[in-house]
């Protein structure tokens, strides 16, 4: 399965593993970021984001718009960073 490009230009991003993030955990969206920076503040210092679904979980979670928390020590097999390479 192909997916749209992402208004980064990034293809193909969403399942495989979770992808950490640096934002705190908040319960809704009031109050984040509108500029796509790192929300880091008046949240849950505690725990981070988790995005974009992972092999463990169905198909209908492979999307940035599903997020899940976690604890930042925690090691699982679906849980990981994404790497990029620039090709210009």
């Amino acid at each position: 399965m192909k997916f749209a490009p992402n208004k980064f230009g990034l293809y193909d991003m969403p399942g495989n593993v979770w992808e950490w993030t640096l934002d705190y955990w908040h319960k809704d969206y009031k109050g984040a970021p509108s500029d796509a920076s790192v929300w880091n503040y008046d949240g849950d210092i505690d725990y981070r984001v988790l995005r974009g679904g992972s092999f463990e979980f169905p198909q209908s979670n492979c999307r940035y718009s599903v997020r899940l928390f976690e604890v930042l020590h925690k090691k699982r097999a679906d849980i990981g960073l994404r790497v990029v390479l620039n090709s210009d």
